[in-house]
């Protein structure tokens, strides 16, 4: 048989694909205290957002094309932001200034044209953008539990100090099946900054401190995994001092370190 190269379609396209569009309300209050030395805003805002551009899920595995984008996708958005802030001058020489404000967003998918799950902790619609998914710790294997021989089936071969997962739907076997959301999404939800400063005789100086939080992120696989992906990576000390010991069970964070099981306790 002889291979020649030739023209393949890929994916479709749609013509009929169209801008995403959003409807956003937003009730705000600006303030001026104190001679304009106190001012600041608090802003309140929900917003919908409708013909956003995803893929077509559900169609059969049989088409032999990749499925076009279109405009289907809805989500609503809500949320808030507060802003304060104080400046003044103690005298002509020397003014100092701070500033600070948080904002907090939450999202929720109303449709994304999601193939129909068989549990429903599997489904995406109705959580947030982004939302990570994942196995369920459900503690450390121990002697007791290899003994009595009635953990599900993690497909490697357990030890005492390897992470367990929960069955979620009962079938003696960890699959992605028992996988649900856990932690919170890739997007934060809570983001904040903090402006000092001051100027002295004509110079100005200033700093700015910024944060996020109720976020969740995969850590990069060279940090997570112990040698590295490869196993010939340093170890790193973080999960050296958190692993799992004889000696440290009823404290430790983190599996054994092994280069068996890696699958099943760090990827």
């Amino acid at each position: 048989t002889t291979l020649l190269p030739g023209a393949v379609e890929k994916k479709i396209g749609n013509e009929d694909v169209t801008w995403e569009k959003s409807l956003k309300y937003t009730v705000g209050l600006d303030y001026k205290l104190f001679k304009s030395r106190l001012t600041g805003s608090i802003d309140l805002f929900m917003e919908n957002r409708w013909d956003i551009l995803t893929t077509v899920n559900t169609s059969p595995a049989f088409i032999a094309v990749d499925m076009p984008v279109v405009n289907l996708g809805k989500v609503k958005n809500r949320g808030f932001e507060v802003e304060i802030g104080w400046k003044d001058k103690i005298n002509k020489n020397f003014g100092y200034r701070i500033k600070g404000n948080i904002s907090f967003a939450r999202n929720t998918i109303l449709e994304m044209d999601e193939i129909p799950k068989e549990y429903p902790w599997q489904v995406e619609t109705g959580l947030s953008v982004g939302q990570n998914f994942g196995y369920v710790f459900d503690g450390f294997v121990t002697e007791e539990d290899l003994a009595a021989g009635n953990l599900p089936d993690h497909h490697t071969d357990l030890r005492p100090g390897d992470a367990k997962y929960k069955d979620l739907n009962g079938d003696n076997d960890i699959t992605t099946v028992d996988m649900q959301a856990i932690g919170h999404t890739r997007y934060p939800e809570i983001t904040g900054g903090l402006t000092i400063g001051f100027d002295l005789w004509g110079f100005d100086f200033s700093m700015l401190w910024s944060g996020a939080a109720l976020v969740s992120r995969y850590i990069n696989s060279d940090l997570r995994i112990p040698f590295g992906p490869t196993q010939l990576l340093p170890l790193q000390r973080w999960i050296y001092e958190g692993r799992w010991t004889e000696a440290t069970a009823a404290t430790a964070e983190l599996p054994r370190v092994s280069t068996l099981s890696v699958t099943n306790n760090y990827t």
